[in-house]
This record gives C-alpha cells, sequence and structure tokens, in this order.
C-alpha cells in the first residue's frame, strides 16, 4: 500500500514514468539503467517483504528482498503486555528467502560499513539490546543473567518457555535473580524495595515510568463516575 493517492502519485512520477527503465536481464545493463534514473531525478525503489505487496511490491520495485517470516528464524518479539518472549524456527525459509538481519547485513558490508559481521539472530539481540535499556520493554539485563550462566540471550529466554518476561527487566547482582516488571507506573514500589532487589545496581537502568505517571505530580488522574469533576489521587485511594 501507498499510503495515499498522493503518495502513489509521486512513486508513478519518480518511479514508473521515468524513461529509464529496466529492460535487459543483464546484470550491468539493468545496474547502468537504474544509474542514469536516479542521475536524471528519479527513484529507485528496493522492496524487502515477505510477499509481494500491491502496488509497492508488484508494481514499482525494481529489487525485491524476499524475507523469511516468524516460524523460519528465531527471534525475539514484545507483546501489548511487555512479555519477551522467544519465536523459535520451526522450519526453513522458502526459496531465496532470508531473515531480515541478514539482509541488512549483506547490505551494509557490500557499501563498506563495519560492524554488520552476525553469525546469528541471537548476536543481533545481544547487539540491540544495550539500546533497550530504559525503555519501557528493556531487555538488556536478560543478556547480563545469560552470560552470568553461560548462556546466549536466545537460550535464556528459551528456558522461559511461553510465559516469557515482561520488561523492564533487571538483575538481582547478589543473589543471580532475574526480575520482569509485572506493572508499569506502580506507586506502591518503594526505593527500599528496589534497592533489596538489586534494580538499582550495575547496568540495570531504573526508568521513572516504573513507580510514576506521567503527570506533574507522578500520580494518576481519575475522572470520577459522574464525570462532574476530577481530581488526582494515589493508585491506592482510586482502587479504594
Amino acid at each position: 500500500m501507498c499510503g495515499s493517492a498522493g503518495l502513489n502519485a509521486k512513486f508513478e512520477e519518480l518511479v514508473t514514468m521515468n524513461p529509464h527503465q529496466v529492460r535487459s536481464f543483464d546484470k550491468q545493463e539493468i545496474i547502468d539503467t537504474l544509474k542514469k534514473r536516479m542521475d536524471s531525478g528519479g527513484t529507485v525503489v528496493v522492496n524487502h517483504d515477505i510477499y509481494l505487496r500491491d502496488p509497492i511490491g508488484s508494481k514499482f520495485a525494481d529489487v525485491v528482498f524476499p524475507a523469511a517470516t516468524w516460524g523460519e528464524e528465531n527471534f525475539v518479539r514484545a507483546n501489548g503486555e511487555r512479555r519477551l518472549r522467544l519465536y523459535s524456527k520451526f522450519m526453513d525459509a522458502p526459496g531465496d528467502a532470508k531473515p531480515d538481519w541478514w539482509i541488512i547485513a549483506q547490505l551494509a558490508k557490500r557499501m563498506g560499513f563495519d560492524g554488520y559481521d552476525w553469525k546469528d539472530s541471537n548476536e543481533v539481540c545481544e547487539e540491540s539490546s544495550r539500546f533497550s535499556r530504559g525503555n519501557r520493554k528493556a531487555y538488556h539485563m536478560i543478556k547480563v543473567a545469560a552470560h552470568k550462566e553461560g548462556k546466549t540471550l536466545h537460550e535464556k529466554l528459551r528456558e522461559l518457555g511461553t510465559d516469557g518476561i515482561q520488561g523492564p527487566t533487571f538483575y538481582n547482582y547478589d543473589t543471580g535473580e532475574l526480575l520482569g516488571t509485572i506493572r508499569l507506573h506502580d506507586t506502591t514500589v518503594k526505593q527500599e524495595q528496589m534497592v533489596a532487589e538489586g534494580r538499582t545496581k550495575g547496568a540495570n537502568m531504573v526508568n521513572k515510568k516504573g513507580t510514576h505517571f506521567n503527570s506533574q505530580t507522578g500520580r494518576v488522574n481519575i475522572r470520577n463516575t459522574h464525570g462532574v469533576s476530577s481530581l488526582t489521587t494515589g493508585v491506592d485511594e482510586a482502587e479504594g
């Protein structure tokens, strides 16, 4: 899908209406043609998907990278309740289809970039984990816990089964326990409890949203059942 008629029209203008169109199976001729299109102000469209979407993949794409989908590669996913789980591969991808990370890595290396030498999806997951620190689905501490046990992040998540663990995650360096977060904005959690659970040590990162709301006071704003007035109250007061 193009999202809007205007965007579709722009694709038509820059791609299909450009005079430089591929009409050969010769690799060098294809490259030369696409270069001419770019030099003339047109656009070369590269599509990366598990099937051809109309019209991006089936009409406008000059290059299509067939991607592997779920079940054809190990990958980690977080659902709406921040539950992190490993979705294990159970079959090979068809034809030339490859995992997203593999396609990106091959493109990057051919363009001269360093740091894309991943061997599998676990290495991608472990490298990206540090960028999750501090957010609501932080999973970096799963890697920390796994490495303490001589395992990979994927192996640790596989142990947690279909229940997985809810982010953000924390690791207790004293007890070796991996902790999840059942509830965000939990105003009942005190600093003493976080210290006792080891959430403030080492590579752990505590986000204010774990114990506060986004209001000015950090407490929840509740409107009464009749909608007459609004009041600011703590969670325990609201539930009471």
